[in-house]
């Protein structure tokens, strides 16, 4: 049984999967915030995540060539090697690609709009826990990650403000 919090209309992979990388994006941000960088135990879980999100896709969704190509298309463009879209460190491509693993092709194109949003309004404090223009984008990953939840109606509002405020 899920909580009050959790809509029940939507699928299990995406409350267990946004979750799985809602806390994990939570924990990486702690210490992109701190150190400007990320430790290698969660890129390693982002890729593992991603490969077991393309096995389910592999057996579950018939456009499943569409989606992969369109989430690798876009961490390409993202990477900051090529840098169209943003320029990020390759620990940032892999969390975004792990989240875009779990959605639908609608919503990878959302969530990457949202992105940008977000990284527009974001950047300038987040520069205050940079150095030399660069800056955290876990934190910015995160936030999206959080908006998009509400979105897709994962977590419903009016249940969530009744939780945080009961006594």
């Amino acid at each position: 049984m899920l909580p009050e919090i959790i809509s029940s209309d939507v699928s299990l992979k995406l409350v267990y999967g946004l979750g799985f990388m809602f806390f994990t994006l939570l924990m990486a941000s702690v210490s992109d915030l701190k150190n400007l960088t990320i430790k290698a135990e969660f890129v390693s879980m982002w890729i593992g995540f991603s490969v077991l999100m393309f096995a389910y896709d592999f057996f579950t969704v018939d456009y499943l060539w569409w989606k992969w190509l369109l989430i690798i298309a876009l961490g390409v463009l993202s990477w900051k090697g090529i840098g169209k879209i943003f320029s990020l460190a390759r620990a940032d491509v892999i969390a975004v690609s792990a989240v875009c693993s779990v959605l639908e092709i609608p919503y990878v194109i959302l969530f990457y709009i949202i992105l940008i949003f977000v990284n527009k309004i974001g950047s300038y404090p987040l520069k205050l826990f940079g150095r030399h223009n660069k800056y955290p984008f876990m934190p910015v990953i995160w936030f999206s990650l959080l908006i998009m939840i509400f979105i897709l109606g994962i977590a419903k509002w009016d249940a969530l403000f009744a939780f945080l405020w009961q006594k």
